[in-house]
């Protein structure tokens, strides 16, 4: 009797921990490092039915050759995002980097475009490092102190012999200014001490003199600098007591002592303007378009813009004359996002991002002659493909 009882407890055990293993199979469980309190169970068939969604790629424009017409997308590849080139329309994509981590930002050295520079952190721990990417031999060099600071913003000197950039390393927290020759990364040296996290560099001068600064905030407050390089004198450009106003994205002009940059000062929406920086007076060219201007680019001569504006949840693209102020619309474009135009080098063509409802984000080309666009990447949407 004692051993019936115990086989009936036996099985009855095995039957509860064979139950339980199918239930533990049928649901999502968590990694052992996250804690979840009072979060329902999630269901592995549903998890598996939402996978489709997020196992799409996209391709986004991180850099144009200075010289060539080919370009470095970053597009997702196994579980990370890594940099791919691509050097026609709807050509192939050739993998440059392969690591765990995904790699962020890069930018080509700017006078042959022999090598990138490029930005990663470690595990999602977001402390970026800055590192030299030789494009022959796809060799990565760390260049920045590869400890608990955040690296980044660079902008070249237009003859590509260094570059500066943003960095917390000084303290852990305020974003200074610092100068790297990529080629010998023992020349790293402060040139601006700042207070706050906010801090980056929007442009740098034709004589390599100065450098634009921009000092954010909040989505509603931000404001501009500029910083004579030699001398470490740091003038304000907008007025820093002045509280509640946005004003970002500062390029030089090809004017001597003015300014482009984007601005919400006097209107509901940020517009396009001018500054010139002698006498603080502000000129203002797309107040007629009743809609936020998001960004812009000028191109490599200064006397060319392309800008995108948000009018109702949708992007359109804008070309204008930055010598007679005139603008026209970019027509022939689906309707969807756009982001991160820029003009090549040479100033024939315009490359941008752009996703609608039908399609993931992908890079495209405008040519600027002919009016014609063409599409660089198409990008995998996996079991949503229409």
């Amino acid at each position: 009797m004692k051993l019936k009882n115990f086989l009936l407890t036996a099985a009855s055990f095995l039957t509860l921990f064979v139950f339980h293993g199918q239930q533990k199979k049928s649901i999502v469980i968590p990694n052992e490092n996250l804690i979840t309190e009072n979060i329902a169970e999630i269901p592995r068939e549903l998890a598996n039915e939402v996978k489709k969604y997020s196992e799409s790629r996209s391709a986004s424009l991180a850099e144009i050759h200075p010289i060539k017409n080919d370009i470095i997308i970053n597009t997702r590849f196994g579980s990370t995002s890594q940099l791919h080139h691509v050097s026609q329309s709807m050509g192939a994509r050739t993998q440059v980097t392969f690591f765990d981590e995904p790699v962020s930002a890069a930018s080509y050295e700017p006078v042959k475009g022999e090598y990138l520079i490029y930005s990663k952190d470690i595990g999602g721990n977001e402390f970026g490092q800055l590192f030299k990417l030789d494009l022959k031999t796809l060799q990565s060099t760390l260049l920045t102190d590869g400890g608990k600071s955040q690296n980044g913003g660079i902008i070249w000197r237009k003859d590509g012999k260094a570059f500066y950039y943003s960095s917390t390393k000084r303290n852990g927290g305020d974003r200074d200014i610092y100068y790297m020759d990529p080629n010998n990364p023992k020349s790293d040296k402060l040139i601006l001490q700042v207070k706050g996290g906010g801090w980056g560099i929007q442009d740098i001068s034709a004589d390599n003199k100065k450098l634009l600064l921009g000092e954010y905030v909040s989505i509603n407050e931000s404001y501009i600098w500029v910083l004579d390089i030699e001398t470490g004198k740091l003038t304000e450009v907008t007025d820093r007591n002045t509280k509640g106003i946005s004003q970002s994205g500062a390029s030089f002009s090809n004017i001597a002592d003015e300014i482009w940059f984007i601005t919400d000062k006097d209107n509901e929406f940020e517009r396009l303007a001018t500054m010139n920086l002698g006498t603080k007076k502000e000129t203002y060219y797309t107040t007629n378009i009743p809609w936020n201007i998001e960004n812009y680019s000028l191109s490599e001569d200064k006397k060319s813009i392309v800008f995108i504006s948000d009018e109702a949840g949708l992007n359109k693209m804008y070309l204008m004359n930055a010598v007679n102020k005139s603008y026209k619309e970019v027509k022939n474009l689906p309707v969807g996002l756009i982001s991160d135009d820029r003009f090549t080098k040479d100033k024939e063509s315009v490359f941008f991002n752009q996703s609608t409802a039908q399609t993931a984000s992908d890079v495209y080309q405008l040519n600027l002659k002919t009016g014609k666009i063409e599409r660089w990447t198409e990008s995998e949407l996996g079991e949503m493909q229409q």
